[in-house]
């Protein structure tokens, strides 16, 4: 999976030396937005998913995205889901206009629903929380868009788990999860 993302990447990112910014106000230029993209995780398990985020900067060196995913976990024999919510802090900064590089660090919370198939099988739902840094990049389109793709590396603090068709289990030991998670999506800038 790492791969493809790495494409995505680079490719929103030659991006901005085709595009061109020559507009008195563009997409960067705004205090806040909203974005809606797509996601997926690579590492201790695979997951795929949709997500939105809620954006706003702090004047030029600093911004904020609050977000919200929710995203199907492969595994075997049962049904999990993921809703994970958490914020990125960034530091933005454009090498070309209509270019922007976003480093990224925050936390998240992973509220996470295992449901064996059987119905008299136990859950083993749990919350995991977990630590998160990267890197973005947005191309801006017109005044008020941009395409963006964002590569992270994500520490998860949780319990065990194993599901089955016919059972649900939940250690009580907390472990650690670490995985690659890609996104890449629209964003609409505001104000």
């Amino acid at each position: 999976m790492r791969s493809p993302l790495i494409l995505v990447f680079a490719l929103i990112a030659s991006l901005g030396l085709l595009l061109p910014a020559a507009y008195a106000h563009g997409p960067f230029d705004a205090l806040g937005g909203l974005a809606v993209y797509g996601t997926g995780w690579e590492g201790d398990y695979t997951a795929i998913g949709l997500g939105g985020r809620a954006r706003a900067e702090l004047g030029e060196t600093i911004g904020v995205d609050v977000f919200a995913e929710l995203a199907d976990v492969e595994i075997p024999d049962t049904v999990r889901r993921d809703l994970v919510i958490g914020f990125d802090l960034y530091v933005p900064f454009s090498p070309l206009p209509g270019l922007r590089l976003r480093p990224l660090f925050g936390f998240c919370a992973d509220f996470s629903f295992v449901d064996p198939h059987h119905d008299l099988a136990p859950r083993s739902d749990d919350i995991g929380f977990g630590v998160h840094a990267g890197a973005g990049a947005e191309v801006g389109l017109g005044q008020d868009w941009s395409v963006f793709a964002d590569v992270q590396q994500v520490a998860w603090f949780g319990h065990d788990r194993s599901a089955s068709a016919w059972t649900g289990t939940l250690d009580g030991d907390i472990e650690l999860s670490t995985l690659t998670q890609g996104r890449v999506g629209i964003q609409l800038h505001l104000f």
